[in-house]
């Protein structure tokens, strides 16, 4: 192998091996992006579910508990 070729393949294994590590970077930093975007999902939900708790809260107490008066009474 002459001078020229034994560079390129020395500059071909570097750039693999760039991409390689490149690629390990990137696959760890996406791993902790999905998890801060599963937090991020999860505390989206409890809003949710806070929400829809205080909406049917307030309905509830829209409902008016039976007067006296309006009562049955036996006997």
């Amino acid at each position: 192998m002459d001078g020229g070729a034994a560079a390129i393949e020395v500059l071909v294994q570097n750039l693999i091996n760039a991409l390689r590590e490149d690629y390990s970077l990137l696959r760890d930093a996406v791993k902790i992006w999905l998890r801060e975007l599963e937090a991020l999902a999860f505390d989206a939900d409890n809003v949710l579910d806070e929400f829809s708790y205080h909406l049917l809260h307030k309905e509830v107490k829209k409902m008016k508990t039976p007067k006296a008066k309006d009562k049955v009474q036996f006997g």
